[in-house]
Order: C-alpha cells, then sequence, then structure tokens
C-alpha cells in the first residue's frame, strides 16, 4: 500500500488545543487505532516524534502515548484482551523501530516514570479489576515490554505548584 509521505510529518495545530503539535502517529494511540499507529511505523512515521504546542505547556513524546493507550486498554477498562494485545503490539513495534525509551515529557518524566503514572491512574480507577490475574498481568507486560527495551529512570518529575 502506497502511503503519501507527507502524512507521516504532519502536526495537529490549535484549535483545537486537544491535539495541537501532535503527529499521526500520537493521535492513533490516544484514538485506540493501532492498526493505524502500526501502518504509521511500517511506513516511517518518526518512532522519536516529540509534540510541541503553542497552547499546551505539558508535550509528550510518543512512546508516551504508546504506553498510556496499552495501559488504558488493559481488561479492567476494556472488558476483553483483544484491545490490550493491540496495543502491547503496537508499543512493542514502536520500541523495535527505534523509538527511545528514555524519551521524555516536558516535565522529564522518562517511559517508565510515565507508566508508574498511568498504571496507578489504572489501578485505582473505581471499576479496576484489581483482583483479576489478567489485569496485573497486562500491566505487568507493560513494564517488562519497558525494561526489555532498555528503559530505566524511576524518579517522578511533576510540576509543583508549591513555591
Amino acid at each position: 500500500m502506497a502511503v503519501d509521505k507527507a502524512y507521516l510529518t504532519a502536526c495537529r495545530v490549535a484549535p483545537p488545543k486537544k491535539d495541537d503539535g501532535q503527529s499521526g502517529l500520537q493521535v492513533a494511540f490516544k484514538a485506540g487505532q493501532f492498526a493505524v499507529a502500526e501502518l504509521l511505523i511500517e511506513q516511517g512515521a518518526d518512532v522519536n516524534f516529540q509534540e510541541t504546542s503553542a497552547v499546551n505547556a505539558w508535550t509528550a513524546p510518543v512512546l508516551h502515548d504508546a504506553i498510556r493507550a496499552a495501559l488504558f486498554s488493559t481488561w479492567s477498562l476494556q472488558p476483553d484482551t483483544n484491545t490490550f494485545d493491540q496495543a502491547l503490539a503496537a508499543l512493542r513495534l514502536l520500541l523495535a523501530r527505534g523509538a527511545s525509551p528514555q524519551a521524555q515529557d516536558s516535565y522529564g518524566n522518562a517511559g517508565l516514570p510515565r507508566g508508574v503514572l498511568d498504571a496507578r491512574q489504572v489501578l485505582e480507577h473505581p471499576q479496576a479489576a484489581v483482583k483479576q490475574p489478567v489485569l496485573l498481568q497486562q500491566v505487568r507486560l507493560v513494564f517488562a515490554t519497558l525494561l526489555a527495551a532498555g528503559a530505566e529512570g524511576y524518579r517522578l518529575h511533576c510540576p509543583s505548584t508549591r513555591q
């Protein structure tokens, strides 16, 4: 399938501010369109793209959107494993194609700390099925994938409102 290469480098601009500065690959992960994400990766999308935004203070690399998509697709929030399997496969492809597991967001969080923040949201969700082995198994798979790719950095950098 021939893909117009302009689609691989196009970015959203505000308005709306929600996706300002994000690549199509990031939007595909955020929208749960994992087949589209895989197609974009296979066609040469920048796997280390870092969004830039004129209106949002927090910006993140593609990897962080892929981590969030995988964790938010776990059994707890999606009542089947197919969505998670697709999200994990897309995350693995992203890393296999050279995405840096150390890519940082604008607050200095690398992939592993980003995953910790997102996993906490999943596990503390009121509908989290924490007693279901499949949920914890899926969360472990995301972290095992990141560690196997060389992720490190356990320090969280969160913006502070304290002076």
